[in-house]
């Protein structure tokens, strides 16, 4: 991706790229980040108490696979992750 740089016009005044997320964003993007990450520890708290050490072994249908476990989804995710993050992979 090419980011274009911040042009400093005055002291502490920046003109920005048009392509860069504009301000008034961040405060949603942020809530929204909160909500997503309260859901997933409230979906993680309900699995743990009404399944023990078994909540991975649980069988789901994802986009991914039609029927697999939550910690086999998981591992396929991460390793996703780790291979973008590694290789520069979009």
């Amino acid at each position: 991706m090419n980011w274009k740089q911040a042009k400093n016009t005055v002291e502490n005044l920046y003109d920005i790229p048009g392509d860069w997320l504009k301000i008034e964003y961040f405060e949603a993007l942020n809530i929204l980040f909160r909500v997503e990450n309260s859901l997933r520890v409230f979906v993680y708290i309900i699995l743990k108490n009404g399944f023990q050490d078994k909540w991975k072994d649980l069988s789901i249908t994802s986009d991914d696979a039609e029927n697999s476990t939550i910690g086999a989804i998981a591992k396929n995710g991460l390793l996703k992750t780790k291979t973008t993050l590694i290789w520069g992979l979009y």
